[in-house]
């Protein structure tokens, strides 16, 4: 099951991966009801929210991850997801030291956690955002960067990435086409669009990470 935050922001191709899988690929829209509960894996998307808003979807997705937490219920949390899964579970949330919006290959994974075994070093993603989290009490850090200390994390089924390895042709398209209407100070979409090459390593990252991913959970 995916969770919407934004109708910009999609499954991309992990919810491909599901589908083949037969994965529940469900998805929640941006204005919909949070569920209760879930029997299956969880995914919670990014988007332009803060995750300290005074917002009540918010404040149930974290109800959600903590029910599946409690449970041993995979959840995988992107970008805002991260953000809201380690507030969820006794981290916090608070702006950055400055945004990070385009491609990156200064991300370190902690290659000894069987989530990042094998993965290159550095590491190459896709981010969008300006804030970031402190871990949540117990949780153990998957990869950090020169700028943010926190860049993905795991704590029990849990797993936060604050980066973007979903990111697919079309969402990047999408996505800078809505930069260059709504563009951050100092970002230069053109330079980004110039990096669409960078598409090719994130997404061999996302498939090594997806299938540890399943192995560890048994997904």
């Amino acid at each position: 099951m995916f969770i919407q935050n934004s109708p910009l922001e999609g499954p991309g191709a992990l919810g491909g991966l599901f589908r083949r899988d037969g994965l529940d690929h469900t998805i929640v829209p941006a204005d919909a009801e949070i569920p209760r509960r879930a029997e299956g894996p969880v995914v919670i998307l990014g988007g332009p929210q803060d995750a300290n808003d005074d917002s009540a979807r918010l404040r149930d997705q974290e109800r959600l991850i903590r029910w599946c937490h409690s449970r041993s219920v995979p959840v995988l949390g992107i970008c805002l997801g991260s953000q809201l899964a380690a507030k969820a579970l006794g981290g916090s949330v608070h702006r950055g030291p400055r945004p990070e919006v385009g491609f990156y290959d200064d991300v370190t994974p902690d290659a000894s956690h069987p989530l990042f075994d094998g993965a290159p070093d550095p590491y190459t993603v896709f981010q969008w955002h300006q804030d970031t989290f402190r871990l949540p009490p117990g949780a153990r850090r998957l990869a950090s960067s020169p700028i943010y200390e926190n860049q993905a994390f795991v704590h029990g089924s849990v797993v936060g990435l604050q980066f973007h390895l979903e990111i697919d042709a079309p969402t990047a398209r999408a996505w800078l086409d809505y930069l260059a209407r709504h563009p951050l100070a100092g970002m230069d979409t053109r330079s980004i669009r110039g990096s669409l090459h960078e598409l090719g390593p994130v997404s061999a990252n996302l498939d090594a990470f997806y299938v540890r991913y399943k192995r560890i959970f048994g997904l």
